[in-house]
């Protein structure tokens, strides 16, 4: 398991608090270290907001404030705290489209006619296909 493999869960902001503090004193005694410039928070779901609210904690790392937000990229996926596959939707519609005008504009695949069709479609579901379906 990795550092940035890390997700807390607790009873309360405050052990999530304490859980987070332990761990970074943890690794610190193990010679490694937590970012903090790279570590963030994400409430999930109801709990979720970028601005902290009046009375929500925040949370802290070494004397820093630990950046929230409600969107961040994992592992090439992006998550999102209300659990909604909208904004990974709409990634991966983005970079198909752009990887087919890619094959359409820069290269000329589509209107090229000593390139034959079977070609073209091993083309598209290479390069297209598979950044629709896999984010790659």
């Amino acid at each position: 398991m990795y550092a940035d493999d890390i997700a807390l869960g607790a009873e309360s902001e405050k052990d999530l608090q304490q859980a987070l503090t332990i761990i970074d004193e943890t690794f610190i005694q193990r010679r490694t270290e937590i970012s903090v410039q790279k570590t963030q928070i994400m409430r999930l779901a109801s709990t979720a907001s970028v601005a902290p609210q009046v009375g929500q904690v925040v949370f802290h790392l070494r004397g820093r404030i630990l950046e929230e937000d409600d969107n961040f990229k994992y592992l090439g996926s992006i998550c999102s705290a209300d659990m909604s596959m909208q904004p990974e939707i709409a990634n991966r519609l983005s970079r198909a489209s752009g990887a087919y005008h890619k094959l359409k504009k820069r290269l000329k695949v589509w209107g090229d006619k000593h390139i034959s069709q079977r070609i073209k479609m091993v083309l598209y579901r290479v390069a297209v296909q598979s950044t629709l379906l896999y984010g790659v």
